[in-house]
């Protein structure tokens, strides 16, 4: 037993974190008869022709720890509710996926490898429409630059928003969810 989540697609960021939040639900009930841990199914690469399954696991955390992540979580949320949050799934998921899987051992270089994946998760590319032209996200963050149109030295983050504030709320959501997330 347990949970189960899949998805006919690839895995993206929101699913990861809709099926965390799941998780962090189960862990905090800490229910006796049912295993506290969650497996994610989506498509995953295509190798040798195939296309293969990626597959993840939340193993189980222990109450209070569940408890805490859902009551920070939930901070954020209410906060969202009177202002809006510098929180964009595909760009936080990129900055704090980057914080843990650079191979550099230079943090200044890493702030910089990890800010050019959100601000390009953000903005998008060439071929790929980035999470920023977002009709609802440009109403929200009127202020901020155009999509397409940013430099890695500037102060702002996505969405025009303090840098610091963006990987505060970034890694408020997402850190302790890719901390957990593993491949069995």
């Amino acid at each position: 037993s347990g949970l189960l989540r899949w998805t006919a697609g690839k895995t993206k960021p929101i699913f990861f974190l809709l099926a965390w939040l799941d998780h962090l639900a189960l862990c905090a009930q800490n229910p006796a008869d049912q295993v506290q841990q969650c497996f994610m199914v989506g498509r995953g690469d295509k190798k040798n022709g195939k296309t293969t399954a990626d597959i993840r696991l939340f193993k189980k955390l222990d109450q209070p720890r569940a408890l805490t992540l859902l009551a920070q979580l939930v901070a954020l949320w209410r906060r969202g509710r009177e202002e809006p949050l510098p929180f964009f799934p595909a760009s936080s998921h990129a900055w704090c996926q980057k914080i843990r899987s650079a191979k550099t051992g230079d943090p200044q270089k890493l702030q910089h490898q990890a800010r050019v994946a959100a601000l390009t998760a953000y903005h998008g590319g060439d071929y790929i429409r980035g999470e920023g032209a977002d009709p609802y996200l440009g109403m929200i963050f009127q202020e901020a630059q155009p999509v397409g149109q940013w430099r890695e030295n500037e102060s702002e983050g996505p969405g025009g928003a303090d840098w610091e504030d963006f990987v505060a709320v970034a890694e408020t959501v997402y850190g302790p969810m890719l901390e957990a997330l593993e491949k069995p």
